[in-house]
C-alpha cells in the first residue's frame, strides 16, 4: 500500500497496462529524457510489457514501469514515479512497489489486483 504523506493513510494499488494515448494526455509533465511511447513504436520492444500503477478505484498514474520477462531474469528498461511522488512527494513506496510489482511478475505472471 502506498502510504500518503501527510495523512499516513494507507491507499491500496493497482496495476494495469498503460495505454500509449495515456503517455500522451496523463504524463506529459513527467520526465522529458524518458521516452515512454518508444515502447509502443518498434517490434524490438515486443517483449516489453508496459504498466501503470494507480491507487484502487482511481484513474491518477502514480508510476509506471517497463520490463520483459527474460527465461532467467526480469529486465527493467524504464522506471520512474510521477512527478507529484518526487520533489514534495505525496505518496510514499512508489518506487519500492514498482519494483515488487516487477518481481512477482516473474514469479507469478500478471493478475489485474495485486498490492
Amino acid at each position: 500500500m502506498l502510504i500518503h504523506n501527510q495523512s499516513g493513510r494507507r491507499y491500496p494499488v493497482h496495476f494495469e497496462k498503460l495505454k500509449l494515448i495515456e503517455i500522451r494526455q496523463e504524463m506529459n509533465s513527467w520526465e522529458e529524457n524518458f521516452d515512454w511511447t518508444s515502447y509502443f513504436k518498434a517490434d524490438d520492444h515486443s517483449n516489453i510489457q508496459v504498466y501503470k500503477m494507480t491507487i484502487q478505484n482511481q484513474t491518477r498514474i502514480e508510476g509506471a514501469i517497463a520490463l520483459e520477462i527474460r527465461e532467467d531474469h526480469i529486465y527493467i528498461h524504464l522506471i520512474e514515479s510521477a512527478p507529484h511522488n518526487r520533489k514534495g512527494k505525496i505518496f510514499d513506496l512508489v518506487g519500492e512497489h514498482l519494483i515488487a510489482f516487477a518481481c512477482w511478475q516473474r514469479n507469478t505472471g500478471y493478475r489485474r489486483k495485486c498490492c
